[in-house]
């Protein structure tokens, strides 16, 4: 799968797309602090149609962006809710891939984790600026 426009000119490194290759086709995908959906549109394409990917971030900007993109890419089986991580907006046992988290994800699924890792002094200023982290 292709990867929208709105999220190649976000991307942060983040994204770990190798795991994504242990998902199999119908999965139910949770990606939790999704940022611009980058992983969110990746999972959905590897899920197929009768696959559900829910992505979740705090920000209305990044989900504006992940919803731009799954439009663009017509993953009608994408889709993006604003929550924290500390109140996932799912039923217990709900997903395949995911104290929270843990609670959602079924018996036997697969929780996949990615972060930014830095290798050069991050200034105050670009500590504080929210725009850096969240836009």
């Amino acid at each position: 799968m292709s990867q929208p426009q709105t999220s190649v000119a976000r991307f942060t490194g983040v994204s770990n797309v190798s795991v994504f290759a242990d998902i199999p086709a119908g999965s139910a995908v949770l990606d939790l602090g999704c940022g611009d959906g980058t992983d969110s549109l990746i999972a959905a394409g590897k899920t197929g149609p009768d696959g559900r990917v829910y992505g979740v971030d705090f920000s209305q900007a990044m989900l504006s962006h992940s919803r731009a993109g799954a439009t663009e890419l017509g993953a009608i089986n994408a889709e993006f809710r604003e929550a924290t991580g500390q109140e996932i907006p799912f039923d217990n046992d709900t997903f395949d891939v995911a104290k929270e988290v843990f609670r959602v994800l079924k018996p036997g699924g697969r929780l996949y984790l990615a972060d930014i890792v830095v290798h050069k002094q991050v200034t105050d200023g670009a500590k504080e600026d929210v725009d850096l982290w969240t836009a």
